[in-house]
């Protein structure tokens, strides 16, 4: 989990549990949704899955903009080496496993359907930027919408970095920004009715409210003295607005809804984001130390997990391994679990870490440090 110091080196970085665990939770949705689908011989529940996966990614963006808004909020000047360094710390943390994920999936597209898939798109995050996401590697629409968001976010905050005279007008501005979006969906849906998830949740330049939200979370923690009875308070505001954001996806009302389409994603990010004041709050004290390991371990390794679960599961579809009986269905679905955390570990300790330990040396190389 990335730091929530002002310093920004990686000797200066501090764990902070609850978003560790929050994290944590959050790849466990989406992995628990993927695994569902293949028990289907044991159970049904497709909304109850999709439910899962959506929830997990929604957190995923708000946890994005808590923190790396924090790194913006404590960083930002009005300078291009400034908005360099960014872009170089977020490229190397993020673009390498995208990279590898992607030649991968069209390793495997090529040999279940004979054909290579256009994937030029891919290359610049352009594959659903303002139109639905194509079907190949589809859980790329997701690191679309954050790659987006740290190309804009650095440059809207240098430039409107005058306005924010008092901590209001800051908050003042962000929330703006949020409901120029929200109002931009809107807009959208009730122009051209798309499909809720295809059309609306995976169209990268309609989604970017939901890590403003975490943004605004990430400010009202540095520039308010929070004590724990309001952080308390605005979590629990926080549940009963995503609890029942979730509800009406659970019984089909965003499906059905051409509004709710729209104010959905506003209304769940909005609620995360107010779980963070709290969870950033959390140290896990009293928690035993097996399982703050476990929860730093998954934390860790999300990013990772996230990219391989699919296709750990489109593997097993090239080989013929779907199980004919509901033992086998649960097999399968551990497996799958296993599988994934065991490639996603290996991936992290092997790929991801080496990068992030350079990333200093490389920035200093490039003086922009």
């Amino acid at each position: 989990m990335e730091r929530l110091a002002p310093a920004s080196r990686p000797d200066a970085r501090r764990r902070v549990f609850g978003l560790d665990l929050a994290r944590a939770l959050a790849v466990l949705c989406v992995l628990a949704a993927h695994a569902s689908e293949l028990l289907e011989r044991l159970v049904t529940a497709p909304r109850l899955a999709e439910a899962l996966a959506v929830s997990g990614v929604e957190l995923f963006f708000v946890l994005s903009g808590f923190l790396i808004g924090g790194i913006i909020i404590d960083g930002v000047r009005r300078d291009p080496r400034w908005i360099a360094e960014f872009w170089t710390r977020r490229w190397l943390r993020t673009l390498p496993n995208y990279f590898v994920f992607l030649a991968l999936n069209v390793v495997i597209f090529r040999a279940l359907y004979g054909r290579w898939p256009a994937f030029a798109s891919y290359l610049v995050f352009a594959q659903g930027l303002a139109w639905p996401h194509p079907q190949f590697f589809n859980e790329a629409w997701s690191l679309a919408v954050e790659e987006v968001f740290y190309l804009l976010a650095p440059l809207l905050a240098a430039a409107l970095l005058p306005l924010g005279r008092t901590r209001l007008h800051v908050v003042v501005l962000l929330l703006a920004a949020a409901a120029v979006v929200g109002g931009a969906r809107i807009a959208y849906v009730h122009a051209y009715d798309p499909n809720w998830d295809m059309g609306v949740r995976k169209v990268a330049l309609l989604r970017l409210d939901a890590l403003v939200y975490g943004i605004v979370a990430a400010y009202v923690c540095r520039r308010w003295r929070l004590g724990l009875g309001v952080r308390a308070a605005l979590a629990a505001g926080g549940f009963v607005v995503a609890g029942y954001a979730i509800w009406l996806l659970v019984i089909g009302w965003v499906q059905a809804s051409p509004l709710w389409r729209a104010i959905f994603f506003s209304e769940l990010p909005a609620g995360f984001a107010a779980l963070l004041p709290l969870a950033a709050s959390f140290d896990g004290a009293s928690l035993p130390r097996s399982v703050i390991a476990a929860t730093s371990r998954v934390a860790l390794w999300a990013y990772a997990v996230y990219l391989v679960n699919l296709p750990v599961e489109r593997l097993l579809t090239l080989f013929h391994l779907e199980p004919a009986t509901p033992a086998g269905a649960a097999g399968y679905a551990l497996a799958f679990i296993a599988i994934t955390l065991v490639w996603a570990a290996a991936t992290y300790r092997w790929l991801e870490r080496p990068i992030m330990e350079r990333r200093d040396r490389v920035v200093a190389w490039l003086g922009l440090a």
